[in-house]
């Protein structure tokens, strides 16, 4: 039984193929015309390369990657060659499977799992087209398909950590994610964050970049990285990776819960079984000619085969093009429809299940068959094909009891009687013939190719115990294996257990030793230039760290160039915020600038006068309600003056329009101090201190955001926050 088990477990990891040949899960280098690493169209259209990204989140229909050509620059001509390639690839995988594997992979998961089984794999995957519009490569977003998880790498996770991955995270879909990019990364972290995956989802992904793809060895894979840690990287691959292996998983699991077989030879046994009586042909007769129905042609194999179908064996028909195995499938098609079964045919191959259909076509029987390549886009087909069925079933049954169909089923009956005669008589000689049981060969082959008046040898005895068409062959290769391992498998063989060394030579070695004897003098040199800079000592290691991420030192300066950025920043980096705070000031300052909607907001009064004037207007609605309030409102309140000194200072007319607008006016102030107050609460900055403008406060709120962005930056870099003491730095 556990044998069993793990057999299921073994072919169900096949399947899905959780191991490091699927490039979905782990994906080491990027073959040519395979993938194309997205970081490469890096201001080759003149935007980074995480603009694309960005646009495939937003949903952009047309996104150009890069020109065709370009006389002028090398590297657009080597992407035009790659692309081309891999659009080569992914048309002929369309046209040959119907399958559509073209998607762009970000960000990326690298690591080991728990076993430490090797991971470097997409996280979310973004269904793409690839196309040549006039001058430019296009992605277009596939309209069949949205944005999904990684399938692959969530089942492998699961089965290689232990832990149960329920269908709520496999099948999750995207697409009611967010199309802003930052609320979209938030979301995903937020998913990740709240199911049993554990991924080290660090800063470097909130910033709005993309790096190259790391590419490793398996043996540089296995030196950098620790079993169970996983992290995501700023990463994006497009290529081909295929997806439809995973949706099998559920139908092994099952088999794994209900089976109790010892072996799979019992377990298709079970299912179909052969009595003892039973020759390898003679099951075969069961079938009668009378409830076999086939328009087409048939040599004696193919009338096996269908036979075995109808009988509800399992088997393999194979053989090379033109061998007949279109014509077998349409008449088993034939044969079950006829009596009344219902039969799906599926292929690996578009153009298979096209030649089968046209088949089809010749007897006139595509009315009665549904063609789908794409269960997206053919439904509305198939759906109409059986509206007009339905309409014909009269018709049909006028035609099933004409006096022409009842005389051509009498006439069938009587010819497979006959056929069913002749078939047993014929058989019988077949048999004899052909029974190969005695010692591998034929009454038929031994009197073909015997030699009367030849040398002979008496093995009458002997015979039995060998097989012809193996004897000769077996002889003559366990002499040669012999010789050969006598020789190169003995355990004193110097080369039994070597490693290729044909690609270095002396020179090699000592480069190898000069660099070893150099490391230890670099590394004090770059700690003492570092320590007199700084004040710290840095390792080369952080050094080349550090300047790989040359271009964000450059951003986060220049941001910092703007003084109240800058005094922003400062603050920022005596608290603690999360990521996650930066898309809560974006939804804040949406809520702020909605207040400034219609009417506006009412900015002459202080914030404290804001209770009384509301009260005020309030009074002076109730009066104009009734005519005799009206007049003693206007002749003897206090309010009335207090009112048309704010109805002027904001330019309204002191009549009931005027005080509507001035009520959503001072309500839009209330909420916009509200919204400040909430800010002020969180206690990240100082507090608001400028007019109640909408462009000062979008420009206030602008430089809290790249405040924001600053520290992200800043995080980014280990170890900075040592090197730099912000408390202690001037903007000078």
């Amino acid at each position: 039984f556990y044998a069993m088990r793990n057999l299921l477990q073994a072919y169900q990891k096949r399947l899905v193929n959780l191991t490091s040949n699927n490039k979905s899960l782990l994906l080491r280098k990027l073959l040519a015309g395979q993938y194309v690493d997205m970081h490469r169209f890096d201001f080759l259209n003149k935007q980074p390369s995480f603009e694309l990204v960005k646009q495939l989140i937003a949903g952009k229909k047309h996104i150009t990657l890069a020109p065709v050509a370009d006389s002028r620059d090398e590297n657009v001509n080597h992407v035009n060659r790659d692309l081309t390639r891999l659009n080569r690839l992914a048309n002929f995988l369309f046209e040959e499977h119907g399958s559509k594997d073209l998607y762009v992979g970000w960000p990326f998961v690298r690591g080991k799992f728990s076993d430490g089984t090797h991971v470097h794999a997409p996280v979310v995957f973004f269904p793409v087209q690839l196309t040549q519009q006039g001058a430019q490569w296009q992605l277009s977003p596939r309209g069949d398909a949205n944005a999904v998880l990684n399938k692959s790498f969530l089942l492998a996770y699961g089965y290689y950590n232990g832990i149960n991955i329920g269908e709520e995270i496999t099948e999750r879909n995207l697409e009611d994610f967010d199309t802003d990019h930052l609320v979209f990364i938030t979301s995903l972290y937020q998913f990740l964050k709240d199911s049993p995956i554990e991924l080290n989802f660090n800063s470097d992904n909130f910033t709005q970049k993309l790096y190259y793809f790391s590419e490793f060895n398996k043996q540089s894979f296995d030196e950098l990285h620790k079993d169970g840690e996983l992290k995501l990287y700023p990463e994006a691959v497009l290529g081909i990776f295929p997806q439809s292996g995973s949706y099998l998983v559920p139908d092994y699991e099952k088999l794994q819960e209900e089976t109790g077989f010892t072996d799979l030879e019992s377990f298709f046994s079970s299912r179909h079984s052969i009595s003892n009586d039973d020759t390898k042909y003679t099951f075969l007769n069961r079938v009668k000619e009378e409830v076999t129905f086939t328009p087409l042609k048939m040599d004696a194999y193919q009338e096996n085969a269908l036979k075995a179908a109808k009988l509800g064996k399992s088997f393999v028909v194979q053989g090379p093009p033109g061998t007949g195995k279109s014509q077998l499938i349409c008449n088993l098609i034939s044969d079950f429809i006829a009596r009344g079964k219902r039969v799906l045919l599926v292929s690996q191959k578009r153009a298979a299940l096209d030649v089968v259909y046209q088949r089809f076509d010749e007897l006139d029987m595509q009315p009665f068959m549904g063609l789908v390549h794409d269960f997206r886009n053919d439904r509305k087909a198939i759906y109409e094909q059986i509206a007009r069925q339905i309409t014909k079933i009269e018709e049909y049954k006028q035609l099933n009891n004409s006096l022409d169909v009842i005389q051509l089923e009498r006439q069938f009956m009587q010819y497979s009687a006959q056929i069913d005669q002749l078939t047993e008589q014929m058989d019988e000689f077949r048999q004899a013939l052909f029974d190969e049981s005695e010692c591998g060969m034929s009454a038929k082959e031994l009197y073909l190719t015997s030699q009367s008046n030849g040398q002979a040898v008496n093995v009458k005895q002997e015979y039995h115990h060998f097989h012809f068409h193996n004897i000769v062959e077996l002889v003559a290769n366990s002499k040669r294996y012999a010789a050969y391992a006598a020789e190169f498998r003995a355990e004193s063989y110097p080369l039994l257990d070597r490693r290729s060394f044909a690609s270095y030579d002396l020179s090699s070695l000592k480069r190898m030793e000069e660099f070893l004897e150099e490391m230890p003098r670099v590394n004090e040199a770059i700690a003492n230039q570092t320590q007199v800079i700084v004040g710290h000592p840095i390792q080369l290691e952080e050094c080349i760290s550090i300047l790989s991420k040359k271009d964000r030192a450059k951003e986060l300066l220049g941001k910092l160039k703007i003084p109240l950025v800058y005094r922003l920043f400062r603050q920022l980096m005596q608290v603690h915020t999360r990521d996650t705070d930066y898309t809560w000031i974006s939804e804040h300052e949406r809520l702020l600038m909605a207040c400034f909607k219609g009417v506006g907001v009412e900015t002459s009064l202080k914030k404290e006068d804001i209770g009384a004037i509301q009260a005020s207007l309030q009074v002076a609605i109730e009066a104009r309600r009734n005519f005799f309030k009206y007049i003693k409102w206007r002749v003897f309140s206090k309010d009335r003056k207090r009112v048309n000194v704010v109805l002027e200072a904001n330019g309204l007319k002191k009549n009931r329009s005027g005080l509507k607008n001035l009520i959503q006016m001072v309500d839009n102030r209330l909420n916009l101090d509200h919204n400040l107050s909430l800010l002020s609460q969180k206690g990240w900055v100082e507090e608001y201190q400028g007019p109640l403008d909408k462009g000062e406060l979008q420009n206030w709120y602008h430089a809290l955001k790249e405040a924001f962005r600053c520290k992200l930056i800043m995080y980014s870099y280990r170890n900075f926050k040592e090197y730099f003491n912000t408390e202690k730095l001037s903007y000078e």
